[in-house]
């Protein structure tokens, strides 16, 4: 595994497809929130996600989602999120979910959705986050305003039961506006 050892600083990744040729492809995904070294992750072009996340250790565990979540195969990103949210609310990535309900993919920020009504804090913190996002205020990323609307209507959808949707809509009144 020598693709985790460089995803934390232990090997250089310059050659990583020389180190890593013969096993399976590998690719390079943006490291945003400049985790560890704050280099680019190297990855599996096509990774098992249970047993990746299986093998790692607890301080790997708290580092890897931010890898695969921007994972440029859709299939690898519904499953880390998948992984996340059995994980429960230690494991919730629930930043790096605020920003999959921008993603490219409708799937895949459902999925980030539907992760994070596992907590119902991190669906506030998704609504403050989007607030600003609508108001151009506080810290923005590179979604706009309509785009933030748009999320909001991805949340409100997946919210698991019709008094969550209720709870959901005097809360967008109240944080939103």
């Amino acid at each position: 595994m020598g693709w985790l050892k460089r995803l934390f600083g232990g090997e250089s990744t310059e050659n990583a497809e020389e180190s890593d040729s013969g096993r399976q492809g590998m690719v390079t995904v943006i490291n945003r929130w400049g985790i560890g070294d704050g280099k680019p992750f190297v990855l599996p072009t096509d990774p098992d996600i249970p047993s990746v996340f299986a093998q790692a250790t607890e301080r790997e565990r708290s580092a890897l989602p931010y890898g695969y979540l921007s994972h440029p195969s859709v299939s690898v990103r519904l499953a880390t999120i998948a992984q996340l949210a059995a994980w429960g609310t230690y494991h919730l990535q629930k930043q790096s979910l605020v920003d999959l309900l921008a993603d490219s993919s409708h799937d895949v920020r459902l999925a980030a959705a539907r992760a994070l009504w596992v907590e119902p804090e991190a669906v506030e913190n998704a609504l403050r986050c989007l607030r600003d996002e609508i108001h151009g205020s506080g810290f923005r990323s590179t979604v706009s305003p309509k785009a933030a609307r748009q999320d909001l209507e991805i949340l409100r959808d997946a919210a698991p039961s019709d008094e969550d949707r209720t709870r959901f809509k005097a809360l967008v009144s109240e944080i939103v506006g």
